[in-house]
């Protein structure tokens, strides 16, 4: 479970140092709390304590590292600090969504870190047994397959992964413009998104007009490099936002509520399938009672 008070970096530091036998999986907020744990409690490990990383302290560093109100760069931070300051190894580890990194080279995990194996937590949900789940159970039905709502959405999905990428190398701190504001699903499920009238929005927002043709380069050369499987390619957040809408569209009901509507998702997973994935069977390996 995770702790609702925030301890200092420093001591948490301190306390592995003096008590190295301490067994600790470190998340980026609740929702990933209740996830890892509960996979952690089928997978019998009774000795590790899940804690959120909105409840370590890191204002100490808040003037020379200003990213660190993001819960996952706290959790590389941390993560680095722990490598630097103890050599050996611990059973203490640090889950960061793997978010950008298949096409934005940053500096690489320590030893404590693990990595989501696609872009972020929610890619997990991202496949027909999870949707089918959904539709079948959650809806009570749905018009449209789930392997043609996937393909659906892989195209707008990884096109706007694509555009935050570039965004991030090119003006981080550009304000960004709502993907499913932009997005129009029509009643039979297609869905239509202007990638060019999108872009114009987001430049013209921020005062950005005359760098369009440097953000149209930096996009197709990103864009060469798309050479795994396209959950590495997608944004959580856009992905769970756009379901939401594209649901609400085709039921014409407008009394899902997002939180609720993502905890379902969560709950279609099926644990055994989590096995074949790198992230959990390493979790297996440092934390098996």
């Amino acid at each position: 479970m995770s702790t609702d008070y925030k301890r200092k970096i420093e001591e948490v530091i301190t306390l592995y140092k003096l008590e190295p036998e301490i067994c600790d999986l470190w998340v980026e907020g609740p929702s990933d709390s209740y996830f890892y744990g509960h996979f952690m409690s089928r997978m019998g490990s009774k000795i590790c304590i899940i804690k959120g990383l909105e409840t370590l302290d890191c204002s100490t560093y808040f003037e020379a590292y200003p990213t660190l109100n993001s819960n996952r760069e706290k959790g590389i931070f941390f993560s680095n600090l722990l490598n630097q300051q103890i050599k050996n190894d611990l059973r203490v580890r640090i889950i960061v969504d793997k978010d950008l990194e298949s096409l934005v080279n940053r500096d690489p995990p320590s030893k404590f870190t693990l990595y989501t194996d696609f872009s972020s937590i929610e890619m997990y949900l991202f496949n027909e047994v999870v949707f089918s789940k959904i539709f079948e159970i959650g809806l009570n039905g749905f018009p449209i397959r789930p392997s043609e709502t996937i393909r659906a959405f892989e195209n707008i999905l990884v096109d706007f992964f694509v555009f935050r990428c570039a965004r991030f190398l090119l003006d981080n701190s550009a304000i960004l413009v709502s993907l499913e504001t932009n997005v129009v699903i029509e009643k039979h499920g297609l869905i239509k998104f202007d990638f060019n009238d999108y872009l114009s929005k987001f430049l013209n927002r921020n005062n950005l007009l005359f760098k369009r043709e440097i953000y149209l380069e930096k996009i197709n050369e990103l864009k060469k490099n798309i050479n795994q499987d396209l959950r590495n390619y997608m944004h959580g957040h856009d992905f769970v936002n756009l379901f939401f809408k594209y649901v609400n569209r085709i039921k014409n009901n407008d009394n899902f509520k997002i939180d609720n509507f993502s905890k379902a998702l969560f709950l279609a997973v099926e644990l055994a399938e989590l096995r074949k994935y790198n992230l959990f069977n390493n979790l297996e390996k440092v934390y098996k009672n």
